[in-house]
């Protein structure tokens, strides 16, 4: 690897290292303010006043919860209205509670609620550009529900802000007041103009007055059920109402969501305890109060979303898809694995926090009276490790490895066994024998053949399992904080030994994670490829082939670097410009092999901290690139034209066709395929007319995306010609498709003073030889920005596009390029681009640009 590659590589790790510590820190602040506010209290206060809280206020917490839930889905039902959706209202709903339950447990909640939204809407038929409003609106409905309802509480019921945060909010009304300007703006600017927002020919639509009017009233049920979720659990003893509580909880709320930690973890915790800090009720009651809510409104919805997509999992299993049911059952599908993964983790952290605080002494007494003392021993120890192992395998299972399925499911088995030997922890053993079956019955989800290791680290996986490992011994700390540390009770066997057995887990569990770090480390670096060699020329030849699409061939242009699979049955072929690697078209090859090689692609770019960017792909196996989280945006259409029905006798494009033809054939052209050898013993020629079409047009050659005149490259494959007295006036490359199922051209140019209509000769006369041939197709290249007039009207890459298509003729012959495919009675494919996210479209379109016009430089000058 050169020094430069190296040193990219170095910063992306560093970059990783320090999100990783810096969630840990955070997290361990949280921490340390809670322990500080408990100090006088033990770990048995807490356990005590959980189990004092009376069940009817549990189940009346569980009861706000679900009502809270209830009304999130409106936010999707408006979001739908607002962009025109007529999806139906069961299938909206199904949809916000996924998104939500699970992104409000991840963390990111946008992010993560996002790609559910994308791949549930996707399946049910809508466009991209409608999921991205939807999704906007959404995050935007959030916040005007956050500010509306906190503007009013402080308004009606101003609270005594603590000193240590007067330095930096205002006075509670005051405070109100400016958290209901951005409410009221956009209320009279949605009221008083109609028009939408448009900047630079672009469109902004606002949402009428009375979507935002539903969507104040909406936002503003949904936190006061949330908070009150929480006020019904709270100790009596606190004596606080309900207002005045509402007003805290929406500031602790605020910081939480501010601190990016998953669910404001340790950090809603911390600022509840700050803020409640002076009165009657002691901090164990508060604590345990939270954490109650916690399981009520996080944990139970993420339970109930992860079991109903399972329980659809379950009857795509049982049987064939069919009806209306199969783009439901596909959407949920494409997101069962990052469930899994995330359950997965879950029973790792579930496993490690059960290892480091004591067992139920009833539950404890009747496994000690069943088992001996060695065996809960080790079964407490193998659970730590069980867990630490769950939490390393989580990635690699969102990432679809099959060794990660394989050792996921032993894992699971042991760490439910060990659970129930150690302490007869029932709910965690269940717990992870439902999960066991559901990874099992996912089994088809986990289809990539990689070894475990060789999967790339995120920061914020890091992060994740950083915070799980320190929570564990954080709580061991609190649990035994009464206990005399000394060097002896790290030998220390007995049935109530119960602070030596968590520090020996702890142990176990920092070694397994020193050893996985250890092999990480050390490991070879990834050499990023270089271009490719004879042997990778004449391996993708091969390839190509056999493959019924064409596009394979631009591999031989051998400007572009070929990843192959290990088998070398298939490959991708990408360009690098700046961050961005640019993938050409789908892969080459069996199309079972395309998953491994776009997985194996992302990892390698993500180990060299660049943006993945997908160029010109079909649609195919779109759901590929959905999984690895691309966002779609279509470029244009391709014209296919049938040649089973291509004919020359009917139409009045046919009659001008006909018209070209005899034309130039009455003045002695006449159409020839050369073969390759025949190609090679006329490069002469074919070199003299590519440099007069060249200089007669005054372009420079392309590259990427198109071929250019390189000897070896014209060389290789067969060529169309237009000959007059045994002179070539002008040629085209042809690639041929396996099977006779394709074919295209990719090079035409023709000689100075050559007549109008020698194009349109060339393309009837290639078509009327495939046809003749028994080929089933001929490509005519895409269209740039064909066909978005009629997608997603409302989005601003559809309005951007549709302006360039419009206006930019001066530029480039939008317009006149696909009047001319028209003609000849092509089939319109999509094509796209998949990117990250849409802020990177503009990015990613501008290195596509560099890499085909071989440099922004010569775009620019061009």
């Amino acid at each position: 690897m050169n020094s430069s590659a190296s040193s990219t590589a170095l910063r992306f790790r560093l970059r990783h290292a320090a999100g990783a510590a810096l969630g840990l820190v955070v997290v361990a602040a949280a921490g340390f303010a809670v322990r500080e506010a408990m100090r006088e209290y033990h770990y048995e206060d807490l356990r005590a006043s959980l189990s004092g809280l009376p069940p009817a206020r549990v189940a009346l917490c569980l009861l706000l919860s679900a009502a809270s839930y209830a009304v999130l889905t409106l936010y999707d039902y408006l979001a739908g209205i607002y962009v025109g959706s007529t999806l139906d209202r069961a299938r909206t709903a199904l949809t916000s509670f996924v998104a939500y339950s699970v992104g409000h447990n991840v963390g990111l909640g946008n992010l993560a609620g996002s790609s559910i939204r994308y791949r549930l809407y996707s399946s049910w038929g809508l466009s991209a550009a409608d999921i991205a409003r939807i999704i906007v609106y959404c995050a935007a409905a959030f916040w005007i529900g956050y500010l509306s309802l906190a503007a009013t509480v402080f308004l009606i019921e101003p609270i005594a802000i603590p000193a240590a945060w007067q330095a930096v909010l205002p006075a509670p009304r005051t405070l109100g007041i400016v958290l209901a300007l951005p409410v009221v703006a956009l209320l009279v600017w949605s009221w008083r103009s109609s028009q939408p927002l448009r900047f630079r020919g672009l469109e902004l639509a606002i949402p009428s007055p009375r979507i935002i009017s539903a969507q104040i009233v909406v936002g503003m049920a949904d936190w006061t059920l949330a908070g009150s979720a929480l006020y019904v659990v709270l100790p009596p003893s606190l004596h606080i109402d309900w207002a005045p509580f509402l007003a805290l909880y929406l500031l602790a709320t605020l910081a939480g969501l501010l601190s990016h930690i998953p669910g404001g973890l340790g950090v809603l915790e911390s600022s509840l305890l700050f803020l409640l800090m002076g009165r009657d009720a002691s901090s164990a009651s508060i604590l345990a109060s939270i954490l109650v809510f916690r399981a009520c409104y996080y944990l139970v919805p993420l339970g109930a979303g992860a079991t109903l997509l399972l329980w659809q999992e379950a009857r795509q299993q049982r049987r064939a898809l069919r009806g209306a049911l199969a783009p439901a059952v596909q959407g949920i599908t494409s997101i069962a694995a990052p469930l899994l993964a995330i359950g997965v983790f879950a029973a790792g952290v579930a496993l490690l926090l059960a290892g480091a605080e004591p067992p139920i002494t009833s539950r404890f007494r009747t496994i000690s009276g069943l088992v001996p003392l060695p065996i809960i021993e080790t079964a407490h120890f193998t659970a730590s490790v069980a867990g630490t192992l769950l939490l390393l395998v989580a990635h690699s299972l969102q990432r679809r490895l099959d060794a990660a399925y394989r050792v996921g499911v032993w894992v699971l088995a042991v760490g439910a066994a060990a659970a129930l030997l150690a302490g007869f922890h029932i709910e965690l053993t269940i717990f992870l024998a439902v999960l066991l079956s559901a990874l099992r019955l996912g089994r088809d989800r986990f289809y990539r053949r990689s070894a475990l290791l060789n999967e790339p680290l995120t920061a914020p996986w890091v992060a994740a399992v950083l915070v799980a490992a320190f929570t564990a011994v954080a709580l061991g700390f609190i649990a035994f904080e009464s206990v005399h540390y000394r060097r002896e009770l790290w030998w220390e066997f007995a049935l109530h030994a119960h602070a030596p057995r968590w520090m020996r887990a702890s142990v176990g569990m920092s070694v397994v994670l020193l050893v996985f770090s250890a092999i990480r480390l050390l490991r070879p670096a990834r050499v990023q490829p270089e271009e490719p060699t004879e042997a990778d020329l004449e391996d993708a030849r091969r390839i190509v082939a056999d493959s019924t699409s064409t596009a394979g061939n631009l591999a031989l242009v051998g400007d572009k670097v070929l990843m192959f699979n290990a088998a070398r049955t298939a490959f991708l072929m990408y360009g690098v410009n700046g961050r961005s690697w640019v993938t050409m078209g789908d892969p080459v090859g069996p199309e079972e092999e395309w998953s491994d090689l776009l997985w194996a692609f992302q990892g390698l770019a993500d180990d060299f901290d660049a943006r993945c960017v997908f160029y010109e792909i079909g649609p195919r196996r779109l759901d590929l690139y959905l999984d690895l989280g691309m966002s779609l945006f279509k470029l244009g259409e391709e014209a296919r034209v049938d040649l089973d029905t291509f004919s020359l006798e009917h139409g009045k494009d046919a009659s001008e066709l006909r018209r070209v033809r005899r034309n130039l054939e009455r003045d002695g052209f006449k159409f020839r395929v050369l073969s390759i050898d025949e190609t090679r013993s006329r490069l002469g020629e074919l070199r003299t007319i590519s440099d007069e079409w060249l200089s007669e047009k005054n372009v420079g050659e392309k590259g990427f995306s198109l071929g250019y005149f390189d000897e070896g490259y014209v060389s290789s494959t067969p060529c169309a010609v237009l000959e007059k007295d045994g002179r070539i006036f002008a040629f085209a490359n042809l690639w041929l498709g396996g099977s006779h199922e394709e074919l295209t051209v990719d090079l035409m140019r023709y000689a100075t003073g050559t007549p109008n209509g020698v194009m349109d000769y060339l393309f009837t006369s290639l078509m009327l030889w495939g046809k003749e041939n028994g080929y089933r197709w001929f490509s005519l290249g895409m269209a740039p920005l064909a066909g978005l007039e009629d997608y997603a009207p409302g989005s601003l890459w559809a309005a951007a596009g549709r302006l360039v298509y419009r206006y930019g003729e001066h530029f480039y012959n939008f317009e006149g390029l696909r009047r001319y495919k028209n003609k000849f009675g092509p089939v319109w494919t999509p094509r796209y681009l998949a990117c990250s996210t849409a802020w990177q479209l503009p990015q990613a379109l501008a290195d596509v640009t560099a890499l085909v016009g071989r440099g922004l430089r010569r775009v620019i000058a061009r």
